[in-house]
């Protein structure tokens, strides 16, 4: 079911680069890097919670896929895989999605530590 206020279920902005039977990768249209994929269920789904473990083998499948063809394309040193839930978790499309995220060596003095950094001044959610 396809939803008409959804950007990704108009599909006026994605040109898929990857597709099968339940799943689609496009490229991010504001990227975080070069190669930036995004893969979404065809079906309307809000979050990751909500999709079906067939849904999530065929975005799995893509993901896969599309980390050979960024390989090809543009032979990144690393990458991060990540999907947002929810405004808190800072998802604005809510339509499921999933990130792949070519990293390069130097885009980042201190890669350790991945999205953790992302807490303001290296706060952690819990403390010990």
């Amino acid at each position: 079911m396809k939803k008409t206020h959804c950007i990704f279920c108009q599909r006026t902005i994605i040109k898929p680069v990857l597709e099968n039977k339940l799943a689609l990768a496009f490229w991010d249209i504001h990227p975080v890097s070069e190669g930036h994929l995004l893969v979404i269920p065809k079906d309307h789904k809000e979050t990751y919670f909500k999709i079906t473990e067939a849904e999530l083998l065929a975005i799995h499948e893509l993901l896969r896929q599309g980390k050979s063809l960024v390989d090809q394309q543009s032979h990144p040193d690393g990458y991060n895989v990540g999907v947002n839930v929810g405004q808190f978790g800072g998802q604005t499309v809510m339509h499921c999605h999933f990130h792949l995220i070519p990293r390069y060596l130097g885009d980042d003095p201190h890669p350790a530590g991945g999205i953790r950094k992302l807490l303001p001044n290296g706060r952690r959610i819990f403390e010990n």
